[in-house]
């Protein structure tokens, strides 16, 4: 395996925490609806980058009224673009962050990049992006 090219970098820029959440499955809550669960939050270093190039923007389909951000991390992390109904999430800077988007990189290289969008702009709609 070649060197972790994230952790790398990480030693030149400063590394920002995060809270990584494995989507688990579904409960019914109270008043009879189903919501997600998730793991309880590991701690991670990575970097999280805000501006989005128009280019990016187009590539994926990217709604310009939603909050999004790039974020490079050394974890094994799922989006919707890889089946799931509901993907894993973020948090950080008081947010939390939906993956939409994974350069899966793990298993070559021990991290990934991720476009996630701010919870609040999530629909759960796969076609949005």
């Amino acid at each position: 395996m070649l060197e972790n090219v994230l952790l790398s970098a990480l030693r030149i820029i400063p590394p920002e925490t995060l809270y990584y959440e494995k989507y688990q499955g579904t409960s019914v809550n109270e008043i009879g609806l189903n919501i997600p669960t998730y793991s309880a939050p590991l701690e991670i270093k990575g970097s999280i980058q805000y501006h989005i190039s128009e280019k990016m923007y187009q590539a994926y389909g990217l709604d310009l009224n939603k909050n999004y951000a790039l974020v490079d991390i050394p974890a094994n992390v799922l989006g919707i673009q890889s089946g799931n109904k509901t993907p894993d999430r973020l948090t950080f800077h008081g947010k939390n962050w939906i993956v939409v988007k994974c350069n899966n990189w793990f298993i070559y290289n021990g991290w990934v990049k991720l476009v996630v969008v701010e919870q609040k702009d999530y629909s759960g709609e796969v076609n949005d992006y």
